[in-house]
């Protein structure tokens, strides 16, 4: 047979030649031929609508796929957007006017949850579940920005609320609700998760009594007709393990005794509160303040709850109080003579009206701005080491050389003039410019800044007397109080409050 097939060439163009050739030299090879690739072509057109069919069937399959895939994305889609829609109703009028949004102590509170629980909630999300890289690291770059807010700031948030509630005795239903003052606008109200993270910063202040009210209203927002569809972060069992052990920090065994059994008829096997239940029946552990009286005074003085200040101190004291012009014998005070308001008269605080202007008041704090940073305070131990007191103070400070600039030095001949004290550059310490942001507060505390109790202040003396200056009108709180005395100084834009920080025998006053 004189048909040549190259078995490394197998192109069907050289076959049909090679048989052609053939079938001219052979008619019955050739009719053999003409048999073979009809069989041959037969069977590859059945193959390959066979094969057709096949991918037919696998793109149906796909096309399911597909449809379900868009199903379920559609789905994470649509919770996004109920995401989104939530935030939107929450920020109201934010993007129109920020620094009144945040004004409000709610509002920020919400506006920091958000940060630490729904932004991170949908970065987790999409991480997930599409792993959607260009969202993920535009969200990581914003992480890292200066204005994103830390785990911190959402603390401070909660705690300015806790300071305000205990301060001005407001209604812990009141506050889930949205309202702090009928000076401002209602805020959105609480989740049950916000009253519950309320609760616990309340029990890490020491607070019991708050922590039961905030885990209670807590429970009624959880268990309420229209619950938030984020309350599912906090769960029953949890806002009654808070209520039991504020109830038994509070000295209420009983009470706590019976939370906890009702924890366990909701989950009979639950080990913790077997456990807190023996540990109630077994031991009474009641936290006290060190001094109540001094603590509630505090709090009234800074309500400015006059009632409750003349029980205590007007009755003892009786002191006559009264405001007047004078110039201290000082040349530049015949000119123009100090406005005089006498708070208190042993010992001695001042209230000076007028003394610093507009334009001075605008630089200093125009200077201090930039410079603002969270305010520490530092207390020796009794082992000489530093400890850090992070809840003595919710402030914003900046130091200043007021003997390096002109315009805060005009301000040193003035205080001279009313304080009779001198302030040379050895005699004075730098300017102390302080921002108190709504719920900021110095606790209880001495100003005189003695070496035995104070870090930071070695080498420099005792601190005789205080001067403090008043840049702002605030509307509601922003006092000074003096407990012991009785004694409020109202924040009046221009004005100085001014006291000895020792007695004349040189002890602390």
């Amino acid at each position: 047979m004189l048909m040549k097939y190259d078995h490394h060439d197998i192109s069907p163009h050289v076959f049909k030649i090679d048989m052609w050739h053939n079938f001219q030299e052979s008619p019955i090879m050739g009719l053999l031929w003409l048999l073979v690739t009809i069989t041959l072509v037969d069977g590859d057109l059945f193959s390959s609508a066979s094969r057709m069919a096949t991918v037919v069937t696998v793109e149906e399959k796909l096309i399911r796929e597909a449809l379900d895939y868009v199903d379920k994305e559609q789905l994470r889609l649509a919770e996004i957007r109920k995401l989104i829609k939530q935030i939107h109703r929450e920020r109201g009028h934010a993007v129109n006017d920020p620094k009144e949004y945040v004004n409000h102590p709610v509002q920020s509170f919400q506006l920091l949850r958000r940060f630490r629980r729904q932004w991170i909630g949908l970065k987790n999300y999409v991480s997930l579940n599409n792993n959607d890289q260009a969202y993920l690291s535009k969200a990581a770059a914003l992480e890292n920005s200066p204005g994103y807010p830390k785990e911190d700031d959402y603390i401070d948030g909660a705690k300015i609320i806790l300071k305000l509630q205990d301060t001005y005795k407001l209604n812990t239903s009141l506050i889930g609700d949205g309202v702090i003052t009928t000076r401002q606008p209602k805020a959105p109200p609480l989740l049950a998760e916000d009253c519950y993270e309320l609760g616990i910063q309340a029990w890490n202040a020491s607070s019991p009594e708050y922590v039961k009210q905030w885990m209670e209203e807590g429970l009624l927002r959880l268990r309420s007709d229209k619950p938030s569809e984020y309350d599912h972060y906090v769960g029953e069992v949890n806002i009654l393990h808070q209520i039991s052990a504020s109830l038994y920090k509070q000295g209420s065994i009983s009470e706590a005794i019976d939370i906890a059994k009702q924890i366990l008829e909701i989950d009979p096997w639950n080990t913790a509160a077997l456990d807190r239940k023996t540990v109630y029946e077994e031991k009474l552990r009641i936290m006290q303040a060190s001094d109540p009286d001094s603590n509630e005074a505090t709090m009234a003085l800074c309500r400015n709850d006059n009632t409750y200040i003349k029980k205590k101190w007007r009755k003892q004291h009786k002191r006559s109080l009264y405001c007047h012009f004078t110039h201290y014998n000082r040349p530049r005070l015949f000119i123009r003579p100090a406005k005089v308001e006498v708070l208190n008269k042993k010992p001695p605080v001042i209230q000076f009206h007028d003394i610093l202007t507009k334009k001075e008041m605008a630089f200093i704090k125009k200077t201090a701005e930039p410079h603002l940073s969270k305010s520490r305070v530092a207390i020796k131990t009794t082992d000489e080491n530093t400890s850090i007191k992070p809840d003595q103070r919710k402030s914003s400070i900046a130091w200043m050389n007021i003997h390096q600039s002109h315009r805060l030095r005009s301000i040193l001949p003035r205080v001279e003039d009313y304080t009779g004290l001198s302030t040379q550059e050895n005699h004075t310490e730098y300017l102390q410019a302080a921002h108190y942001g709504v719920g900021g507060f110095y606790k209880q505390h001495f100003d005189d800044m003695t070496d035995e109790d104070s870090a930071g202040y070695e080498g420099l003396g005792k601190r005789i007397a205080t001067v403090l200056f008043y840049m702002n009108d605030v509307p509601e709180g922003g006092g000074t109080v003096f407990p012991r005395a009785g004694v409020r100084a109202s924040p009046i834009k221009g004005s100085a409050v001014f006291w000895y920080n020792f007695l004349k025998m040189g002890n602390g006053s």
